[in-house]
Formats: C-alpha cells, sequence, structure tokens
C-alpha cells in the first residue's frame, strides 16, 4: 500500500497558507502603524502641554456671628466658603474656566504664564465678594496666590 501524496501534502500546506496569512497580517498591521506615527510626526500636531503655573487661593466668609468681641471670639472667625469663580483673559472678555472652591475653601487652577482676571459671583442667600484681587499676574513655572473674601450679611 502507498502513500496517498495528496494526503500528506494537504496538512503542511494548509499550515504554510495560515503562517503566510499571519505574516502578512503582521506586516500590514508594522505598515499600518509606522504610517500613523508618520503622520502624527509631521502633523506639526504637539502633544497638549499642561502648565506647571497658574493661581491657588482660598475663599472665605465673614462675619460668622452677628456681633464680633474683642478678644475675637475662635467660633465666629472667618469661614471656608463654596464660591464659583471665573477666570478670564487680561481684557476680561474672554472666559477662560469656570471653577469653584472646595468645601474647605480652596481652589487651583493652572493657567499659562500672564495677566487673569477674576470675577465673582454672588454666594447663596445675600453673601458677595469683598475682598478680592481683580488681576493676578501668573509667573512661569509659579502659583500665585488669592485670598478671596465674601461678606455674609450678618449683621
Amino acid at each position: 500500500m502507498q502513500p496517498n501524496p495528496t494526503a500528506t501534502t494537504a496538512q503542511p500546506r494548509s499550515a504554510m497558507v495560515r503562517l503566510l496569512s499571519n505574516r502578512i497580517l503582521a506586516v500590514a498591521l508594522v505598515a499600518g502603524l509606522i504610517g500613523a506615527l508618520a503622520g502624527a510626526a509631521t502633523s506639526g500636531a504637539a502633544p497638549p502641554v499642561t502648565p506647571d503655573s497658574g493661581i491657588r487661593g482660598i475663599v472665605f466668609i465673614s462675619p460668622t456671628c452677628p456681633v464680633e468681641s474683642v478678644p475675637p471670639d475662635p467660633n465666629c472667625a472667618p469661614r471656608p466658603y463654596m464660591a464659583t469663580i471665573t477666570i478670564r483673559d487680561a481684557t476680561g472678555r474672554r472666559v477662560l474656566r469656570v471653577l469653584r472652591s472646595s468645601a474647605i475653601g480652596r481652589f487651583s487652577v493652572r493657567l499659562r504664564p500672564g495677566v487673569y482676571r477674576i470675577v465673582l459671583h454672588p454666594g447663596g442667600g445675600i453673601a458677595l465678594p469683598v475682598r478680592f484681587p481683580s488681576a493676578v499676574r501668573v509667573l512661569p513655572h509659579r502659583f500665585s496666590f488669592a485670598r478671596i473674601e465674601y461678606d455674609s450679611g450678618i449683621r
């Protein structure tokens, strides 16, 4: 009995077809990846860079008691306040960021070096901003500090 030549070559041939198909697929994937990387490199679009500068600050509200005493009562000290803060460009025309201070009154926003305007919004009830820097200069690689105070309206 002689071996069937088609039976012995069928198995290696299908393995060879699979190997060749896998190689073609791998070459196509590598070519596509190289093309995508080359396109990104020549597009001139740099990935966005997060500035290492900006404004950090804290927001307080006071008075917190109807009558202030001398010496001051520690329970009546200014308290942290959650406020909505808008950061505008130096002209005040363009809104760049809108943020809220945290429950402990802190806020932070990353900005490129330049001059920015801080715009505050009335708080809940009758709380109004009373002391804050209207313009803040941000220096390269630094965070400027802004202390903001709201008047609670308590008298």
